[in-house]
């Protein structure tokens, strides 16, 4: 029988140090003889770049909670904040959602770019967007939606197993945070690591 077991790898250092001892953790635990590798991401802060360098033949899923977050806010634009605007805003999100369920992520890059279209056109560089923010906020989502929409197979990875959020990763995160702040606690970079 196959015992899972979870272990954590958290440093304070650079996320190329951090990068080389999850590597280190996975090649313990048995990568090597592992039938698959899935490198689940919300691809933030390096970690695109560290994963080609530390695992490049794992199989890249793209944290599902965290693309929703972001259809959220192009929802918030499109059907507007507040109130008044909630019962079409979460309608509209929910579709939004349902199509990234499905794995219709070219049709909801498709929806989502028209709808940017109608504020901007698209930019070179977001930075050209600065004062428009409803613009900037669609195009920023759409580049990403755009850059990683190979990671983003959600019927096919929950057809092979494999994990499409990473609740259990937030949640180990917030037992470290719990940790390290608890009252009356101090800690030296060297003693935390």
């Amino acid at each position: 029988s196959l015992e899972l077991l979870k272990t954590y790898v958290a440093s304070t250092a650079k996320i190329d140090v951090f990068g080389h001892m999850l590597h280190l953790e996975a090649q313990r635990r048995g990568e090597q003889q592992a039938r698959e590798v899935v490198f689940l991401s919300d691809n933030g802060h390096g970690l695109p770049e560290m994963r080609r360098r530390e695992f490049p033949k794992a199989h890249v899923v793209t944290d599902y909670y965290h693309v929703t977050e972001r259809l959220y806010a192009c929802a918030t634009v499109i059907k507007g904040e507040g109130p008044a605007h909630e019962k079409e805003r979460k309608k509209f999100w929910h579709g939004l959602k349902d199509r990234l369920w499905r794995g219709h992520v070219t049709r909801l890059i498709a929806l989502l770019t028209e709808q940017a279209l109608q504020r901007a056109p698209r930019p070179e560089q977001l930075s050209a967007l600065r004062d428009q923010t409803a613009a900037h906020i669609l195009w920023t989502h759409v580049f990403y939606l755009e850059k990683y929409q190979q990671t983003m197979d959600y019927p096919a990875y929950r057809l092979r197993g494999w994990p499409i959020a990473s609740g259990t990763i937030e949640s180990g995160c917030g037992q470290f945070g719990d940790r390290f702040k608890h009252s009356r606690m101090r800690w030296t970079r060297r003693i935390a690591n």
